[in-house]
């Protein structure tokens, strides 16, 4: 009975570790993001936490399709070198 008490344990201790991870990256691309210019953060934030094609920005922000590509593209460069800067871990 104690095997499933510690696979209980080591389940949930698990679990709440890769929260505890989950939230420090979040953490983390919040910082980095702070670091963008405001339309490419913008633009990053509508894409990934609004769940927003890149069209769908450029008709909110109007702004051409092909210029909402380049400023994402753009905008996740910069993140990755920032993050690689602080080392912090990108994968």
């Amino acid at each position: 009975m104690e095997e499933v008490g510690d696979t209980l344990y080591d389940e949930n201790t698990s679990e709440l570790l890769n929260r505890l991870l989950a939230d420090e990256r979040s953490r983390l691309l919040y910082q980095a993001l702070q670091h963008l210019g405001e339309q490419k953060r913008e633009i990053l934030t509508l894409q990934y936490y609004g769940g927003l094609s890149q069209k769908e920005i450029a008709v909110l922000l109007k702004l051409s399709p092909e210029n909402i590509r380049v400023l994402a593209h753009r905008g996740k460069r910069e993140l990755k070198e920032y993050m690689e800067v602080k080392g912090y871990d990108i994968l």
